[in-house]
């Protein structure tokens, strides 16, 4: 986790397990804080400008911008996996 400022936001990233709850969804699909964004999708070797109708893959590194507990929200949200998996 990276703290911009004081600790008012921060940045962090995650990679996308398989079978993940989140792959194969936009992100407009997927329920994160309002206060987070996603800031970057990199996918292999390629940077993807996330917008709301980017498809998340599994093995995509997601990283996130926002305050400290609603990035980690995010961030939990992205590591869940698919239910009855």
């Amino acid at each position: 986790m990276f703290e911009i400022g004081t600790g008012v936001a921060s940045l962090v990233g995650v990679v996308v397990p398989d079978l993940a709850e989140v792959a194969d969804k936009r992100i407009r699909d997927i329920s994160i804080p309002a206060e987070c964004v996603v800031a970057a999708v990199v996918r292999g070797k390629q940077f993807v400008v996330p917008r709301g109708d980017t498809v998340i893959q599994t093995g995509d590194h997601v990283v996130f911008v926002g305050p400290t507990g609603a990035v980690k929200k995010a961030h939990d949200t992205f590591l869940q996996p698919r239910r009855g998996e």
